[in-house]
């Protein structure tokens, strides 16, 4: 027992490596628990919030895109009644599954709240659009001119409203995740630092002859906490051992960097992409167009704009089913990007619709550009399509003038479109000014 007598010097000096081994064994411990936590909640992060964040934009795609768009189109003349119920049969079914898959997600409570709200609001969205479907299948024009002006906007505004609301609290509830595991994180370096000061001074007090022989280890403890925390990675080690245990903290490290930023970027990029075509949304091509025409207005760069849709897709659906006509989409949209230059822009307008832009592009670049797309889509069938499925185009084409804004040049190209439709379809038109 007098070996470990505190009345001893020996004692004491042993009394002193124990607990100082105690204290650090903490501070690891206190440290590899809060970099497992901080990985649990990365990997939670993609079920419980990106995944019901996907979800949330294809209800909202579905109201405030497709839907909206085929009563316009309709009551325009620019689609028949009978097509426009196909895709208006469609895209509510699709936000109908979208929505329950949603609600059977793992949701806080005041999301879940909010949610509740929605349901009446959609319900009567829902009446609306069954109107609207009888309207279709009518064939009554006239009908369907009425609702858009007496009821579009009031049934669909305040629930596009609504899930705008949930989206924002679902991009917030994942911002404060992220920034939760970051907080765990650090407050397990400060820990960990604070733990190994305390044994810092506790070696100070037994004197200046223990801790000549102790303050070594304890500063050099406290050398790679700090180095770590202050973002260095690679504190010089005096040991092979103590380098193999360096590498593995800042292979963790990386490694919770790397998963931290891929979270971040993925739910930033989920605001701007088309969850099944991965092209860019409707809202994030209204940014690049903004900037095109900004351009353009400088006299700095011409540009031109392709409204391409696919020819007699309700067929497919009609035809081959539903999930077919989903993987005709993607097989469409890689085509067409792979015929785009490197500069072009390509956006999912909605439903089989799709909008590119073209930067620098003369009348004969753009010209040239819409056949190489055309021909593109056209080319027979992958293995992952039925053999006897046939993909075709038409493609309308604008140039941007200089006083143009989006509506005015999404306009003329949309009636460059119709008028390739009426042409026959799978054809390129230029716009008339």
């Amino acid at each position: 027992m007098g070996v470990f007598s505190p009345g001893t010097l020996r004692g004491r000096v042993y009394l002193m490596i124990a607990v100082l081994l105690a204290i650090s064994a903490l501070a690891s411990g206190l440290l590899l628990f809060q970099l497992s936590q901080s990985r649990d909640t990365i990997d939670a992060l993609h079920n419980d919030r990106v995944v019901p964040l996907v979800e949330l934009k294809g209800v909202s795609d579905a109201y405030a895109i497709t839907i909206v768009d085929t009563a316009h189109k309709v009551a325009d003349s620019k689609l028949a009644a009978i097509d426009g119920l196909g895709v208006v049969v469609a895209s509510r079914q699709k936000a109908q599954a979208a929505w329950q898959n949603y609600l059977n997600s793992p949701l806080p409570t005041e999301e879940r709240a909010l949610a509740a709200r929605i349901q009446p609001v959609m319900a009567r969205a829902d009446a609306a659009i069954a109107d609207l479907e009888q309207l279709l299948a009518s064939g009554d024009i006239q009908g369907v001119r009425a609702f858009r002006e007496q009821r579009l906007y009031p049934a669909f505004d305040p629930l596009t409203a609504l899930l705008d609301d949930l989206g924002h609290s679902q991009q917030q509830a994942t911002l404060t995740v992220v920034q939760r595991s970051n907080a765990q994180l650090r407050n397990a370096m400060l820990s960990s630092i604070a733990l190994l000061l305390v044994a810092l001074l506790m070696g100070l007090v037994l004197g200046q002859r223990i801790g000549s022989s102790i303050l070594k280890g304890v500063n050099r403890a406290v050398e790679v906490a700090e180095a770590v925390a202050a973002g260095n990675l690679k504190p010089p080690a005096e040991s092979p051992e103590e380098t193999r245990e360096l590498a593995r903290l800042q292979g963790s490290l990386r490694a919770m960097g790397r998963q931290l930023g891929d979270a971040m970027e993925q739910v930033q990029d989920l605001a701007r992409r088309d969850p099944l075509t991965q092209l860019l949304n409707r809202r994030a091509l209204e940014e690049v167009l903004g900037l095109a025409i900004g351009r353009n207005k400088r006299g700095s760069s011409p540009c031109a704009l392709l409204f391409i849709d696919l020819d007699h897709f309700k067929i497919i659906n009609d035809q081959f089913g539903h999930a077919v006509g989903d993987e005709a989409l993607k097989v469409a949209s890689e085509r067409m990007r792979a015929a785009l230059r490197e500069i072009d822009t390509l956006a999912r307008y909605g439903g089989e619709e799709f909008v590119a832009v073209l930067p620098g592009a003369s009348r004969e670049d753009a010209l040239n550009v819409a056949e190489r797309l055309r021909r593109a889509v056209g080319e027979p069938p992958p293995a992952s399509l039925p053999r006897d499925l046939r993909l075709a185009t038409s493609v309308g084409v604008a140039l941007l003038m200089p006083d143009d804004t989006q509506d005015a040049v999404l306009g003329r190209a949309d009636n460059a479109l119709y008028a390739a439709k009426a042409q026959g379809r799978n054809r390129v038109v230029l716009q008339q000014a």
